[in-house]
């Protein structure tokens, strides 16, 4: 699909912004363990390099606050919330955020089950930042 866009889409308009709305891990089953836990980070963590690598400029997550197992934040109470929690989901975005460049590197692992994603920043220089 990204070879699609980019040959008959931004041919044409190249200065458009590619983007992914609700993006998530599993956004029908509330009780999944895919849902709230590590298993979802991961994925998260993967895709997100995945799709920087093949030009998507921004993504944003189907729910960012409720009760579902899917939201990156969560309260105590969802009637009357005395604490908001976060799911290790909304980490991975945090990581990306802060820790990664804006400029992807290329990268390759030696291994199929593991990616790396590499980027620089251009607000400090030349450190290479990675996503394993």
């Amino acid at each position: 699909m990204p070879q699609r866009v980019q040959k008959e889409a931004l041919a044409n308009y190249p200065t458009v912004k590619q983007g992914i709305t609700e993006l998530n891990v599993d956004a029908c089953n509330y009780e999944s363990v895919f849902n709230g836990n590590h298993i979802g980070a991961l994925w998260f963590a993967d895709v997100l390099g995945r799709l920087a690598y093949n030009g998507v400029d921004y993504v944003t997550a189907y729910t960012g606050y409720g009760e579902q197992a899917y939201s990156l934040l969560y309260p105590d109470n969802d009637q009357s919330p005395s604490k908001i929690f976060a799911r290790p989901t909304y980490y991975t975005y945090l990581m990306y955020s802060q820790y990664f460049g804006d400029q992807m590197v290329s990268s390759s692992s030696p291994r199929e089950d593991v990616s790396i994603w590499a980027s620089k920043d251009s607000r400090d220089g030349s450190a290479l930042k990675l996503m394993v």
